[in-house]
């Protein structure tokens, strides 16, 4: 006679099979009912690949699972760009189509080869601490707060272009080094997470918040001396609780910068709210505006290679943290976009997207090459979270690891991998060194 839970296993399997195809059936009819063919087929290819690859990524809870972190966003920017003109449209859903592809090539490729073990390496960990802290006092000394600028948004702009970008690089190593302490359960280990948010709104950087709170809320989900994935249904709620809490935070910020910008008054969209005080509408309407904004960059970055008004980069922009070392005043590709397609508003550049920055590099090739080496990343560093004979410290490192890189994989869908901001990428480097690694047994 079969066991109880031999019974159990194939019918929870059943219903997790029949709550994603009800999702996927769901997903599908709404992007018939509204969007355009091409936008239609761009969010068809995301749901395909997430029915047919979970089940392969199920040693990960579903909603940790790389296809489905890395397709998300693929829907939501289909349906984002059901709002923007027919031919931005098109060009935004052939590069949604193409970079999907890239992602489940990369996921595919990602299965073969030996696993990895890490673990964390917290002497180095405090030495980057240290260094985080000195680096963002002596920012604050010397050039002041960001954030308590009167214009917040120009004093986080006037700091990016003051010379001193490598000083306040040096302050959000606070982040990879906050991260791995971590991961030892050091005494004072969830002190210092708080003491880097702190170091990053003073910057008024809202970005790098996702890279820092990520890989917490994965250690802690996991919490507990546990050398076994196990993070149960409950748990992956509070995930996604974690992740909305930081949109709402992220969103209150942007809102806090709007309000603080005298220009932002003369907009007519945020300028009943702003008189009123009705601030949850002003970040409302900032995180609408910047939802269709995303998909519009992408499109605009091919029309201005397409146009020839700006060259191609081959490859140059993925270098970026390391070009602006370089004497001189080097552009990021959101400052050279900005440029070439004449706009001027108050902030930043013009961040490129994931697919936007492949085809700057490559064209079509770049786009596919994009999306493969992000689903590569997100396979490979999953496993490290999920490979069997961990210590309860090893799978911390690599619950933290996987974390860093669904930011990142989130994040490089607004702005690639290293187009707009070089953190993403030095975090990751700061972070993979920071972790002793070693072959995973075949036992």
């Amino acid at each position: 006679m079969s066991k109880v839970s031999d019974l159990a296993l194939p019918s929870a399997w059943s219903l997790n099979a029949a709550l994603s195809l009800a999702a996927a059936v769901t997903v599908l009819g709404a992007a018939a009912a509204t969007l355009a063919p091409w936008s239609f087929a761009a969010v068809a290819a995301a749901v395909v690949s997430v029915v047919l690859m979970s089940a392969r990524q199920n040693s990960m809870p579903w909603i940790l699972r790389p296809v489905v972190v890395l397709m998300a966003p693929v829907v939501v920017i289909g349906f984002v760009s059901g709002t923007l003109l027919p031919d931005v449209q098109s060009v935004v859903a052939k590069l949604s189509i193409v970079v999907t592809a890239g992602m489940a090539i990369g996921m595919l490729l990602a299965e073969r080869g030996r696993d990895w073990v890490v673990s964390p390496r917290p002497r180095l960990a405090v030495g980057l601490m240290v260094v985080g802290v000195a680096a963002g006092l002596y920012f604050f000394v010397g050039a002041g707060v960001p954030l308590l600028a009167d214009s917040v948004e120009q004093g986080r702009v006037d700091a990016a272009a003051s010379g001193t970008g490598y000083v306040r690089l040096l302050a959000y190593m606070m982040i990879p080094a906050s991260i791995v302490l971590i991961c030892t359960r050091h005494r004072s280990a969830w002190l210092l997470p708080v003491c880097a948010a702190l170091v990053v709104a003073g910057l008024a950087n809202r970005s790098p918040i996702l890279y820092l709170v990520t890989p917490c809320v994965l250690v802690l989900l996991n919490a507990g001396n546990r050398s076994r994935l196990q993070i149960g249904r409950y748990r992956q709620l509070a995930f996604g609780a974690a992740i909305a809490g930081m949109a709402v935070a992220v969103i209150g910020l942007g809102a806090y910068r709007i309000v603080t910008q005298p220009e932002f008054r003369t907009f007519p969209e945020y300028r009943s709210d702003i008189e009123s005080g009705n601030y949850a509408a002003v970040g409302l309407t900032a995180f609408s505006h910047y939802a269709r904004v995303v998909p519009s960059n992408a499109e605009l970055a091919v029309s201005l290679i397409d146009a020839g008004e700006l060259p191609r980069q081959y490859g140059a922009t993925y270098a970026s943290l390391f070009v602006t070392a370089l004497p001189g005043h080097q552009d990021t590709l959101d400052m050279k976009l900005k440029e070439a397609s004449g706009k001027e508003f108050v902030g930043g550049g013009i961040p490129p997207t994931l697919a936007g920055e492949g085809y700057v590099n490559f064209g079509w090739p770049g786009v596919l090459l994009g999306g493969l080496a992000m689903g590569w990343l997100a396979v490979r560093f999953s496993r490290l979270a999920t490979v069997a004979r961990l210590t309860a410290e090893e799978r911390r490192a690599g619950l933290a690891l996987y974390g860093y890189v669904i930011a990142w994989s989130v994040g490089a869908h607004v702005a690639g991998f290293s187009g707009a901001s070089t953190f993403p990428m030095a975090g990751f480097l700061a972070l993979c060194l920071l972790m002793r690694w070693r072959r995973a047994s075949c036992a």
